[in-house]
């Protein structure tokens, strides 16, 4: 237990260490996602007051001078246009108080009047203040909606560039939408109903009416990036937490499964001293009554007596056999001494010492034995054991009268054998472990049902190493029937 829970706590550390690298990477990466929105939304604002200006430009020939693009271009503007026009606005946020053209077009007219020099009779002067004026009204005055005013592939273009500035190489879906929820366009992919993941951006944040206009941008695989994106310590993190969980598990089982072949063996050990006791002590009794010499000759019925002793002492016998298989499973392969047999004529032998159990509780045993071909390589001793077992379970979970039917048939190169019961039958659960060693299908009283859970798994392990199969088929309070197949020996007529 000690170990177990210093395991789980490193498992532990390992995962919160790595939960804390990804969250700082997630923080960073949606940081930086922001600040490269941020950058978009100025330079479309900016190329847009670019625009401007330049219609303004070629719209009055006599104001026609060089302005370079502030998105594409690093040179100065020229002061007597752009800056001019920056200087003009001093008073922001006076101009964005106003309510309408005609008095924004005063205050303009007033703020530029405000600016030294500007007092002048100059025509020069007065031809540049109208150009400012003209460009100004245009800047703060009412807007065209959205879908005028920026287009998908302007904006696209405008985001792959400031994504890969940022080196944030990952693909990414976007969506433009006014009024917060009425989306204008968006790439084919973008899912609305999807708000994880998701970032927003305010576009054209300094309109003077204050559009409510905003860029949302969605990242897929944002997840699968970040985690790429931890490198050699989220891997290396990873592998090892990895390999300490399926240590763990692995070794949870190994103590599981080790804690249940311990109680397997130790409900095998009580089964087996159960089993032994009865026929020694009938033995010990007999043996004493034959001693005794208080009782005359005549009246010890020695012929009885010897009977009884043969019978204890022959099942004495099958339950030491049962332990020495249960030895022979634990070698592993099994030392056979292979010779051609005639399957028929081992099941009749078998069946014959059967058959007067079945009729002294009212049943049948019938062969039917219409196999076509019986031949077959095995070591007679060990396939003696198989019929026997699987007769003997037969018989042993029969509760009623039992009805029991050994049937052969030759086909596709093999002998099948099947043995069916009317007995009390085996649920699917059980039907996957009958042939595990120890195992022992449950039925209410330990004791109720004699052996040692050794006779299925020993049968499995005989049929497996004469190349054979073996199946169950039952179903509960109907009966059981198990099949298995050995390879016939080719003969001439094949």
């Amino acid at each position: 237990m000690l170990f177990g829970g210093v395991i789980l706590c490193l498992v532990g550390v390992q995962l919160y260490w790595l939960k804390e690298a990804y969250t700082i990477k997630e923080k960073q990466f949606d940081q930086l996602v922001l600040k490269a929105l941020s950058d978009v939304a100025l330079k479309i604002e900016q190329e847009e007051t670019y625009n401007l200006i330049i219609d303004e430009v070629y719209t009055n020939p006599e104001q026609q001078q060089s302005v370079p693009s502030p998105i594409n271009d690093t040179r100065n503007i020229p002061a007597d246009s752009t800056l001019s026009a920056r200087d003009t606005i001093i008073n922001y946020h006076s101009i964005k108080s106003v309510n309408n053209n005609d008095s924004l077009l005063e205050l303009i007219k007033k703020q530029i009047a405000s600016l030294p020099g500007q007092n002048s009779n100059n025509p020069e002067l007065i031809n540049k203040q109208n150009y400012l004026t003209r460009v100004l009204l245009r800047m703060f005055s009412h807007k065209k909606d959205i879908e005028k005013r920026l287009s998908s592939n302007e904006l696209e273009a405008v985001l792959d560039e400031t994504l890969r500035d940022y080196e944030i190489d990952i693909q990414y879906q976007y969506a433009v939408a006014k009024w917060s929820s009425v989306i204008v366009y968006k790439s084919k992919e973008f899912d609305p109903e999807n708000p994880q993941s998701t970032y927003r951006v305010k576009l054209y944040p300094e309109d003077f009416y204050n559009q409510e206009n905003f860029l949302y941008l969605h990242f897929p695989n944002r997840r699968n990036y970040i985690i790429k994106s931890l490198g050699f310590m989220g891997l290396s993190t990873g592998i090892i937490t990895l390999i300490i969980a399926v240590t763990f598990a692995i070794t949870l089982v190994l103590i599981f499964k080790e804690k249940r072949v311990s109680e397997v063996k130790s409900d095998f050990v009580n089964n087996m001293t159960h089993e032994l006791k009865t026929p020694i002590s009938t033995i010990s009794l007999a043996s004493q009554m034959l001693a005794d010499k208080g009782i005359p000759d005549s009246a010890k019925n020695i012929s009885k007596i010897s009977d009884i002793i043969k019978q204890e002492s022959k099942r004495l016998g099958f339950l030491v056999e049962k332990v020495l298989q249960m030895a022979t499973i634990d070698k592993g392969k099994l030392v056979l001494r292979d010779k051609e047999a005639d399957m028929h004529d081992l099941i009749e032998s078998v069946a014959s010492n059967f058959i007067l159990i079945v009729e002294n509780r009212g049943g049948l045993l019938i062969p039917s034995l219409h196999a076509e071909e019986s031949l077959v390589m095995i070591d007679n001793t060990h396939m003696t054991n198989v019929i026997s077992n699987l007769l003997d379970n037969a018989i042993k979970y029969t509760k009623n009268t039992p009805e029991i039917f050994i049937e052969t048939i030759s086909r596709d190169g093999y002998l099948e054998v099947s043995v069916k019961d009317n007995g009390i039958g085996v649920s699917k659960a059980n039907q996957k472990r009958v042939f595990e060693k120890f195992y022992r299908v449950p039925t209410g009283n330990v004791h109720d049902v004699k052996g040692f859970g050794l006779g299925l798994s020993y049968v499995k392990k005989v049929i497996e190493d004469h190349n054979g199969t073996i199946d169950i088929e039952s179903e509960p309070g109907v009966g059981t029937t198990i099949t298995f197949k050995l390879p016939l020996i080719k003969t001439n007529n094949n």
